[in-house]
């Protein structure tokens, strides 16, 4: 059965990972790029945009973050097993829960009035 794109793409991106020069040469190829997108003006550092862009990213930013924390939930609810059965407390017999009948005052039982 042929690979799906996506397991392709899984394949390729851990076999670069694995190996950590090509991983270094892969982080370093990608901050090179960023620094060439900002140069050229392709992107924007969040202090060069104007207020109205920057309300805009900011909410975007906000938007992405609300996602990951609400998968990030889910997959911790869905991968917690379930707590097992709380057992019920165990009642030991003492002197004060023989007394619960009877009236307390000031600390003393008042036995048979």
């Amino acid at each position: 059965m042929p690979l799906t794109n996506a397991e392709k793409q899984r394949r390729y991106r851990e076999k670069r990972d694995s190996d950590p020069n090509r991983r270094a040469e892969f982080l370093a190829r990608c901050k090179s790029k960023y620094q060439s997108d900002i140069g050229v003006g392709k992107r924007k550092r969040i202090i060069e945009m104007t207020p109205r862009e920057q309300r805009k990213q900011r909410k975007e930013w906000r938007k992405i973050k609300s996602k990951q924390r609400k998968r990030k939930k889910s997959n911790h609810t869905i991968l917690t097993p379930p707590s097992s059965p709380q057992p019920a407390p165990r009642t030991n017999p003492s002197r004060t829960s023989q007394y619960t009948q009877e009236e307390k005052i000031d600390g003393k039982v008042l036995q048979g009035q």
